[in-house]
């Protein structure tokens, strides 16, 4: 380094990090320049003939390390903090944005806690109610007074009535509007709030009360004063509109209550509108059953020595196994969009989590031995004894280690776009530029990489868009018109984020191992190997698979000119075709 001293804008970048994760890429050009005559030019290691490292000796690490290492630890402290404060307004948004009908959580004072979408879209399209700072603003003096009063009420002591409604338009006017006041104790972890509904017609038209009255058997009478209510209407309005009296009105809603367990009016229509926003919620999964339900997706096993191991299992059982090994970035989530591909060509995918991703447990020292070693518990655990291999990018190398030392178990190996050990290892697309310095760091000083790429993945999960954004600028056509494809992109985000789950020593900890020597035994490997490689790839520039499938034995490069590094989810059915064809093949030899 230049000094002992580290530059002013270098550690103003780092705390500016904390406050704005999505200044990283700045933070990462500042250190770029910082440490660049640290870094050496050249191969990290020495690679002969037969694919085998030869380890150079460590160089020790600079001492001025220690004070770039206590600014990032710091730096990541703060964002922690700050990320507390705001994934908790992020859970009362979230619970805000379940209810279609614009809503507001108040404190006792009036102030604005939080708002969701609905309300901020009515606020600008009705000038009646409208947020000027942290409060409230009336067009009316009635509507402050009527808000003002039912506010004080709802804190008066000894008060035991909960709810107040109060009308904004009444019944006749084209969108009848009403206000309800409900106090609400211990709201994710909240006390003495007030959540503010605003029911407007245009919103009830919304809501599915059909489907909700279908399900507790309501009758068309008791449909209609439901869907009226949920309107905002009084039961005054309900019983005129009707021509019928109150107490018929009441008669029928006391019989609504029998029959949803309610007790009170607004929680009636609160219910409806939760089931009408579950129904969404509901299909939606149906969608992209992957993320939520699907327990096949979340499976773990205990290792022998005390660690669980997370995995997910997809397809029949009695199909050709084939174990997927992850990206550095992905984990076990990380998934073919299409699921029907794996059965329609008859494989069963396992895909593991490694140490520190997603389900499963760290490892103090997982290597890629280590990690092959954990492919054969869970393959034993399953009552697998023969079975395929697949890596993808950072999985490469671990499905190398697998087949080398399961050499008798393992059929056939797929390599996905693999890194390789003739480049820097780069973990994150669209940052070229630093790749080298990160895989310095990895060997120099892995715990300031651990709190930098804590920033960076904090930035990708809340802002995904933001990083793919940055990233298709370095793409081919073909890799940046997967990114484009809103399921593919939602899988990549879903598959991070599940990789951070227990923050980003693990994914610190691959680009460690892939930088180091390899150590794998690759004569040991019998299996045929199959090479999945696009021209288009600038990830992983295809001279680097080339140069890789000549030192490896029985190997079948299958060159892709018009694909890039996301060939994977374009070949998927190809890739898997070539593994089923091999186990069929293998049990043919054996029933020999």
């Amino acid at each position: 380094m230049h000094s002992s001293q580290l530059p002013d804008r270098l550690v103003g970048k780092i705390y500016d990090t904390a406050l704005e994760p999505r200044l990283w890429p700045e933070l990462l050009e500042h250190m770029v320049t910082y440490l660049k005559p640290n870094i050496e030019v050249g191969e990290q290691g020495k690679i002969n003939t037969n694919l085998i490292w030869v380890k150079e000796p460590k160089e020790e690490v600079p001492s001025s390390y220690t004070q770039l290492l206590e600014h990032m630890q710091r730096s990541s402290d703060i964002a922690k903090r700050l990320g507390v404060v705001k994934e908790k307004e992020c859970i009362q948004r979230k619970l805000l944005n379940q209810i279609p009908l614009p809503c507001v959580l108040l404190r006792a004072d009036k102030q604005i806690v939080e708002i969701n979408d609905s309300a901020m879209r009515y606020m600008s399209t009705n000038r009646e109610l409208s947020v000027n700072g942290s409060h409230l603003t009336f067009e009316s003096g009635r509507l402050r007074a009527e808000f003002e009063s039912g506010m004080a009420s709802l804190f008066f002591p000894g008060q035991k009535n909960k709810e107040i409604a109060f009308v904004v338009r009444p019944s006749f006017d084209t969108n009848p509007t009403t206000i309800n006041l409900t106090r609400v104790d211990n709201l994710q972890g909240l006390e003495s709030h007030v959540l503010m509904f605003i029911a407007t017609v245009d919103q009830a038209q919304k809501v599915d009360v059909s489907s909700f009255s279908t399900r507790f058997k309501l009758t068309q009478a008791e449909q209609e004063i439901l869907k009226s209510l949920v309107e905002g209407k009084t039961l005054q309005l309900v019983a005129a509109h009707k021509k019928v009296s109150i107490h018929t009105v009441r008669s029928q809603l006391k019989s609504i209550f029998g029959k949803t367990g309610c007790h009170r009016q607004s929680e009636l229509v609160k219910l409806v509108l939760l089931q009408s926003t579950q129904q969404e919620r509901q299909q939606k999964e149906k969608q992209n059953i992957i993320l939520l339900d699907a327990q096949c997706f979340h499976q773990t096993m205990l290792l022998p020595d005390g660690r669980k191991l997370g995995y997910s299992d997809v397809g029949n059982k009695s199909h050709a196994p084939l174990v997927m090994l992850h990206p550095s970035t992905g984990s076990r989530l990380q998934q073919h969009p299409n699921k029907q591909i794996a059965f329609e060509q008859r494989v069963r995918v396992i895909s593991i989590d490694r140490p520190g991703y997603g389900l499963s447990d760290t490892c103090e020292g997982a290597s890629l031995k280590s990690v092959a070693k954990d492919v054969g518990y869970l393959m034993d655990s399953l009552n697998i004894q023969r079975f395929a291999v697949a890596g993808f990018c950072g999985g490469g190398p671990y499905a190398l280690a697998v087949a080398a030392q399961f050499r008798h178990r393992v059929v056939h190996t797929n390599l996905i776009s693999s890194v390789t050990p003739f480049q820097e290892i780069n973990l994150l697309h669209g940052v070229k530029t630093t790749n080298k310095m990160m895989a310095h760091l990895a060997l120099k000083a892995p715990e300031v990489l651990r709190h930098l790429i804590f920033l960076i993945a904090k930035n990708v999960v809340d802002e995904p868009e933001r990083y793919f954004d940055q990233v298709i600028e370095h793409l081919g056509v073909s890799d940046a018109s997967v990114l484009q494809e809103p399921e593919a992109l939602e899988n990549f985000v879903v598959a991070f984020q599940e990789a951070m789950r227990q923050g980003s020593a693990a994914f610190v900890h691959d680009l460690y191992t892939l930088s180091n020597p390899w150590e794998t035994d690759y004569s040991a490997i019998t299996s045929p190997i199959t090479m999945w490689h696009g021209h288009e790839d600038r990830h992983v520039p295809i001279q680097y698979a080339q140069q890789l499938a000549h030192v490896l034995s029985n190997v079948t490069i299958k060159n892709q000119p018009q694909h890039g590094h996301f060939l994977i989810y374009y070949l998927w059915g190809d890739i898997l075709a070539e593994s089923a064809a091999a186990f069929e093949q293998d049990e043919q030899i054996e029933s020999a």
